[in-house]
């Protein structure tokens, strides 16, 4: 039975639906109620599909679903999207892995006036790095004026061979002139991490163009941070006991090997998506981003309580560890960070992002937990296991947030999408390893309180949309971009 108020010729005698009485007739009919819920459902499913654009093999697929047979099309996009995630991967892997290990913090900070700093104190070490490291807060500036400007996009690849070239000059500074004063020492390093920011955030709008493009948000975002993570275990060997006369030259050679490989596999066109044009618009694009700032937020509650290398170290000093052994606990749990990356790579084909997610954060906070190892006297073994099992944990929370992240940056901003929250991670980081050093609070407090505060974080994974976690990569959802002009 029908109600005659939901008719076309009532409607038109009553006017507007969404007046007081049509409002209190809805809630009283149940007709009407079912309806206007069918009404909204519609609604919401057209925005989606206009907001999405369709897979290049939806065609194929279609025709797979009812037992036809995929036409030669079917065949020729999914070589060229296995060429293009390949493509993605060597550039962005060598480019992560560069810009990583060049940057002045890690193969020798003291080129760049570390020496002025208190190092031997966890307050003094963790502001020098977070001086050093200003200008990798600033990615969203650079991205900003990349993507606002108009045309600029356009010269992507000529400004990220650029800022190859000139770290690589950069580096080589301190030799060239060995009487470098203090201050210009700290300017040359707040310098050389400002042309690597640079180069950064273009690798990585790059990779969420192309994650998004082809649909492999967590393949590419692994890869990403399994780069990171090697230029972590390799910068200890560029540093280490040579770092004055080996870190400059390899550096900069492996600056401009990275600069010859952009030039070869780097795409001279950026892809055809609609861009906000100015750099006003591209600001209120992003700030209508809701789930942008979602997974802001998730990387602040789970970042900023969960860094505290600098007192580690001063704990690990005051239980005799050495600086070697410090070395070899950092190498390990770089390399345990690598096996789950690895196998996150896998699992994210097959495991859906709201079930990874909470098991990541609680599991965070166990591998921080397992820290208050250190308030007793605790043997070096004892230490491997420990950065072993934390490894493992935090790489899974960190893996997962990055797919999300890229699955959560507006395609038409994503260079500025992906400035802002690496810009975000690297800050909490930063404020995280400064705010624990200069706590007045026994360790095993800094250690329980980081724990606790990391799983605030589930508060915020309720509240994501369904669309950005309720799928596997590779299924329908995450839309697709046009192809990439030829190089």
């Amino acid at each position: 039975m029908s109600c005659e108020r939901s008719s076309e010729n009532a409607d038109k005698q009553t006017g507007n639906r969404t007046g007081l009485l049509s409002w209190w007739h809805r809630l009283r009919c149940d007709v009407c109620r079912r309806t206007f819920a069918v009404d909204r459902m519609i609604e919401r499913g057209s925005a989606q599909m206009r907001a999405t654009v369709a897979p290049p093999d939806s065609l194929a697929r279609v025709l797979a679903a009812v037992g036809c047979a995929p036409s030669s099309q079917f065949y020729a996009s999914d070589r060229a999207t296995r060429e293009a995630l390949a493509r993605s991967l060597a550039l962005v892997g060598i480019g992560i892995f560069v810009t990583a290990l060049a940057t002045p913090q890690y193969p020798d900070s003291a080129l760049f006036g570390g020496s002025q700093f208190t190092l031997k104190s966890a307050a003094g070490a963790a502001g020098f790095a977070a001086l050093l490291g200003l200008f990798w807060y600033l990615k969203p500036v650079a991205a900003a004026l990349l993507e606002g400007v108009p045309g600029l996009i356009s010269y992507r690849k000529v400004c990220l061979i650029a800022s190859a070239a000139g770290a690589a000059i950069l580096w080589m500074v301190p030799l060239l002139n060995g009487h470098v004063s203090p201050p210009a020492a700290i300017a040359l390093g707040i310098g050389l991490n400002a042309v690597l920011a640079l180069a950064s955030t273009i690798l990585g709008g790059y990779l969420v163009e192309q994650a998004q493009r082809i649909g492999a948000s967590g393949r590419l975002g692994a890869f990403h941070q399994a780069a990171g993570h090697l230029a972590g275990m390799a910068a200890p060997l560029l540093g280490f006991g040579a770092g004055h006369f080996v870190a400059p030259p390899v550096a900069a050679t492996l600056l401009l090997g990275f600069g010859a490989v952009a030039a070869f596999l780097f795409p001279g066109s950026a892809l055809v998506v609609h861009r906000p044009e100015g750099i006003k618009a591209q600001l209120t694009a992003i700030k209508q981003a809701r789930e942008l700032w979602q997974v802001a937020l998730m990387l602040v509650l789970v970042v900023l309580p969960s860094n505290f290398d600098s007192l580690l170290h001063s704990q690990q000093v005051e239980r005799g560890f050495t600086d070697a052994q410090h070395t070899q606990l950092n190498s390990i749990a770089q390399a345990a960070t690598l096996v789950a990356i690895l196998a996150y790579s896998v699992l994210c084909k097959r495991v859906r992002l709201q079930s990874l997610l909470p098991a990541g954060i609680i599991g965070n906070a166990v591998g921080t937990l397992l820290y208050l190892g250190y308030g007793d006297p605790i043997g070096f073994p004892t230490a491997i296991a420990i950065e072993i099992l934390n490894g493992l944990a935090a790489a899974l929370i960190m893996v997962t947030l990055f797919d999300l992240a890229v699955r959560a940056v507006p395609r038409q901003c994503a260079y500025l999408g992906y400035a802002i929250l690496m810009s975000v991670h690297n800050l909490a980081l930063s404020m995280s390893n400064v705010v624990t050093a200069s706590l007045r609070l026994p360790f095993p407090s800094v250690v329980m309180l980081s724990a606790l505060c990391s799983t605030f974080a589930l508060a915020v994974v309720v509240r994501l949309p369904s669309a950005l976690i309720s799928r596997r990569e590779g299924e329908p959802g995450s839309g697709s971009l046009p192809a990439l002009p030829a190089v």
